[in-house]
């Protein structure tokens, strides 16, 4: 959900949280995505590598578009980040 809130403030150009929190969570959400595909328990291997192989290419489509936008979000986008640009959640 925070990976979306992300991409919903790039798209839209709001800022919100803050700019290094976007840093650090791209940083782990990357991390996240790739410990939990390799360390889980469910290969299945054999007759079945085809439709894992797949489900990953698939995932990767998926996420790639949210890494980039949230690497924008984070480290090119200095001039939404201006203090009078912050969005005030009441």
């Amino acid at each position: 959900m925070l990976a979306l809130l992300g991409v919903f403030g790039y798209a839209f150009k709001k800022a919100v949280l803050n700019q290094s929190v976007w840093k650090v969570y791209l940083l782990f959400i990357i991390l996240w995505d790739i410990s939990f595909t390799v360390l889980r328990d469910e290969w299945i291997g054999g007759e079945d590598l085809m439709y894992e192989i797949l489900s990953l290419v698939i995932m990767a489509l998926i996420l790639i578009p949210q890494y980039v936008a949230i690497f924008r979000y984070g480290f090119r986008s200095k001039q939404l980040w201006a203090p009078y640009n912050v969005i005030r959640w009441n």
